[in-house]
């Protein structure tokens, strides 16, 4: 799902661009002024894509609030709307609308399910318009008018607003055979919607917003490269503006504000806003198209556009039936997120009003819950100490606490806080800082921290609905097994298992009697495996210390650096089989396409479920088998595997389930507490109620972990340990791993590899315990990125080749494919810009620029930057190389 963003203009044509973030996990957003001038806005909010038990969970329609034009906006809350039909589900898309005599109207579709006939009882899924009127209370309640019925359908995006003396709605619907089709309806003041003849034009889409400009109304509308505008004084005739109001955005709104000048919220992939995040800063860009210089200006009235084209990026909500509407019994349970972008520090003490004013409230998420931001409170409360202290948290993400479990943290700290004032707020910036990156509470030396249950807490999944690593436990091997808990475990000597797996392509059984053996003895665990990766969404390793021989525990007390790491092996073995077998030509001499499909998926949810691991072991045993993958992919390409009809279906299958990586904080906390519960344990008596505050180096505990540590020779190090060096050394693993999350959050190419090694290179020496546990992650961080890479140029490869299978001809650049079909896909994650492409009298060439971010002329580097071939490192994805 994209991010919202705003931008504002004095003219309605130049638009400058806010860089703060509006809201992350957000689209199809709408903007609307109320009368009394606070601003209101409306999308669809997905609460977390990186909670593991809301994978499929459905966008929640949502709402936020301003009352100083923008600058400032409230907490995003769900929206509820009074007097719902109750077969009417998922309410989305919603727009805004202001009727001249001060009313404000909401329409939004919802999901229903109608009998199709007497004859065939079954019920089918249907999408309608619904419409609600906004009370003086704020809340919304809806229309007792009949819905407008769009018919059964997969999804349909909506444009409203007044053209003239009568209000349009263009509805792009989006069939079940996933054609675009528009229609246009129009009414009056009163009676309710007719059918019209829309415009027929190439150049305009349609899909935006209406937005009234003097005596014409302007239409902001979705293009190919971004936002584009055209004016109307009738409906049927538009003239388009010259050039884009913004590059590389999607799903406008626009309002005119009531001191001047207009506002714009809409939708773009993050790729897209650094990218252009960067040319703000000065850093040249180069037109796609012809590669010269980019003048954000210039002018592409000219270019042409279908209406295809200009569409955009449809969020594929699945069919519209029975199967998991579960949504409407959890919609208004997340928590609100402070993920809107937050005041200017001169604001700072303004921020602490959550919810908006509308005309005398804004929308509720339930009754009583808005709090008037003008009536302070009769004490400093937590909150006004934590808002300017949340405010400082350097990158924040989605990734992040919302801001109810920060005040959480907050009055804690608070209620213990010991000393004068400045106490409680240092007390307050570490809770809230350590928070907004899950890390757990630095060691104090005074009250014991129990590190390996807030590990299980808090650092692996809940599974509250059943655990996929349960699935997996019961068939793959694991330490401790018994002779015959398990099924026999085969010898695996397919394909890719054996000792010569050659590259990837098609293989006849009759010619490798071997492999089709191995196939035969592997079917009924594939089964299993394919069972175990569909089984449930959430994944977690079980809490394991070894038998009876535990080297890191004193007294019988665990460390983490003791829990047994995961046994990930056979997760190898069964992805190499799964994509083994897919390559099993059939009597007809051929791959079958959905064999091999079905074995990516299978495959991809596997890597999925260990995407959620808590330890870098498991993420990196997930970018392996998503780069395995990948890899097959490319080739199944080259074989011919799919027809051009499959293209589509097999780009989907990957775009669907190969997942972009984790926030590097889901796994870097528990590098963390186990550096800190080392900490706490080599510094503390081994009694608790000996434990005063004051940090002293306990010489039998530093024995104990004497081979952590690097021997007898570190010893004599540790003993001479002082509190200051204790402190110093919590003071330096806590700053180091921030310093990590925020550089591996923001990513190539602002933060390359040697970025990281200099970061550790300057933490590592503070203390022979900093010495012996900082770890170097640079490695799994360049890893992960060119499996990104990886991931984005197998399916850029695809839409090229479905752009071929449709044209007859290759794009002459990546700028050329079409929206749905481009985006972040066609980004190389090691510069932000586009992946190399040129067409040659063999085919398209696509690469990444790698680590060196310098265009080699595209020779292949097979260990990218680790073994450069003739100064150049750029690796090859397409055609797949040797």
């Amino acid at each position: 799902m994209s991010a919202l963003f705003l931008a504002r203009s004095d003219d309605g044509l130049e638009f400058s661009r806010d860089t703060r973030l509006f809201l992350r996990n957000a689209e199809s957003p709408d903007l609307l002024v109320l009368p009394n001038g606070d601003l209101l806005a409306v999308f669809d909010y997905r609460p977390s894509l990186f909670d593991a038990q809301r994978v499929s969970t459905r966008p929640v329609l949502s709402y936020a609030a301003s009352s100083d034009g923008g600058r400032t906006w409230s907490t995003a809350r769900p929206l509820k709307i009074d007097g719902l039909p109750a077969d009417a589900r998922h309410p989305r898309h919603a727009r805004l609308l202001a009727i001249r005599d001060g009313e404000v109207r909401l329409y939004f579709l919802v999901s229903c399910t109608t009998p199709k006939n007497d004859a065939a009882p079954a019920k089918s899924p249907t999408l309608q318009l619904h419409g609600a009127r906004r009370r003086q209370d704020g809340r919304f309640v809806c229309d007792e008018d009949a819905p407008l019925s769009l018919g059964a359908c997969l999804d349909a995006r909506t444009t409203i607003g007044p053209i003239g003396e009568r209000t349009h709605l263009f509805a792009h619907i989006l069939g079940n055979d996933r054609k675009v089709t528009i229609k246009l309806y129009t009414r009056g003041r009163s009676g309710g919607w007719a059918a019209a003849e829309p415009p027929r034009t190439d150049r305009i889409s349609f899909d935006g917003d209406l937005a009234a400009w003097g005596d014409r109304t302007r239409l902001y509308f979705a293009a190919r490269g971004g936002i584009r505008s055209a004016v109307t004084r009738d409906g049927r005739t538009w003239d388009l503006d010259a050039g884009v109001r913004m590059r590389g955005a999607m799903q406008p709104s626009v309002v005119r504000l009531k001191l001047g000048g207009a506002l714009l919220l809409y939708a773009a992939e993050l790729d897209e806003t650094r990218r252009d995040q960067l040319e703000l800063a000065g850093v040249e860009r180069r037109d796609r198209r012809t590669g010269e210089r980019d003048d954000a200006s210039a002018s592409g009235a000219d270019a042409d556009m279908s209406t295809d084209d200009a569409l955009g990026e449809w969020a594929d909500l699945g069919e519209l039936g029975d199967a998991g509407d579960e949504w409407a019994d959890a919609a208004l349970e997340w928590s609100v997120s402070d993920e809107i972008s937050w005041p200017d520090e001169s604001q700072a003490a303004d921020a602490s009003a959550e919810t908006a004013r509308g005309d005398s409230q804004a929308p509720n998420a339930d009754d009583g819950d808005a709090e008037s931001a003008s009536e302070p409170p009769a004490e400093e409360s937590p909150e006004q100490l934590v808002r300017p202290i949340v405010e400082a948290v350097p990158q924040r993400d989605a990734a992040a606490p919302p801001i109810e479990e920060l005040l959480s943290h907050a009055a804690v700290a608070r209620r213990g806080a010991v000393g004068p004032e400045p106490d409680v707020e240092a007390a307050l910036r570490d809770a809230v800082a350590a928070a907004a990156y899950g890390f757990p509470p630095k060691p104090d030396f005074e009250t014991p921290i129990d590190y390996v249950a807030w590990f299980r807490d808090h650092a692996l999944n809940p599974c509250a609905n059943g655990n996929a690593y349960e699935a997996y436990a019961t068939f793959m091997p694991e330490p401790g097994d018994q002779p015959g808990d398990k099924p026999e475990w085969p010898q695996f000597n397919d394909k890719f298992n054996s000792t010569e797996p050659g590259l990837p392509g098609p293989w006849n059984p009759a010619e490798h009697p071997e492999w089709e053996a191995a196939w035969h003895a592997e079917q009924p665990f594939l089964t299993m495996f394919r069972d175990a990766a569909h089984s449930h969404d959430a994944y977690a390793i079980p809490m394991r210390f070894g038998n009876g021989e535990e080297p890191y525990t004193f007294n019988g007390e665990r460390l983490l650096i003791g829990i047994l790491l995961p046994e990930l092996s056979a997760h190898r073995r069964m992805a190499k089989a799964a994509i083994s077998n897919a390559w099993r030509t059939g009597a007809d001499g051929k791959v079958d396409p959905r064999e091999m499909m079905d074995a990516w998926e299978t495959t991809l949810r596997s890597a999925g479920h260990l995407q959620q691991g808590a330890t870098l072991i498991e993420q990196l045993v997930a970018v392996a088998e998503q780069a395995f993958v990948q890899q097959n992919a490319r080739w199944a390409l080259k074989h011919g595997v799919f027809s051009d009809d499959q293209l589509e279906d097999a780009m989907s299958t990957l775009s669907a389930f190969d997942r972009p990586a984790t926030d590097p904080a889901s796994w870097v906390r528990g590098e963390y507490a186990m550096v800190m519960d080392i900490t706490q344990y080599v510094f503390t008596p081994e009694d608790p109620a000996e434990w005063d505050g004051s940090p002293r180096v306990n010489t039998k505990r530093v024995q104990t972990l004497k081979d952590a540590f690097g021997g007898e020779e570190m010893l004599k190090e540790f003993e001479n340990l002082t509190p200051d060096d204790a402190r110093r050394t919590i003071e330096t693993i806590d700053t180091y791993y921030r310093e990590l999350t925020d550089r591996m959050r923001r990513g190539y190419p602002e933060v390359r590899a040697s970025d990281l090694d200099a970061l550790t290179e300057e933490h590592v020496a503070a203390t022979p315990i900093t010495r012996s546990l900082l770890p170097a992650l640079s490695r799994a961080y360049t890893l992960r990125t060119r499996n990104e890479a990886s991931r984005r140029a197998t399916q850029l490869s695809y839409a090229v080749h479905l752009f071929k299978a449709r044209n007859d001809r290759w794009p002459d650049s990546l700028a050329e494919l079409p929206d749905a079909q481009g985006g972040s896909m066609t980004i190389d994650p090691f510069t932000g810009g586009y992946f190399g492409y040129r067409v040659t009298e063999n085919g398209p060439i696509i690469y990444s620029l790698s680590e060196n971010g310098r265009d080699d002329g595209g020779v292949h580097a097979r260990r990218w930057n680790d073994e450069p071939v003739n100064g150049s490192d750029d690796h090859v994805f397409w055609p797949p190389q040797e």
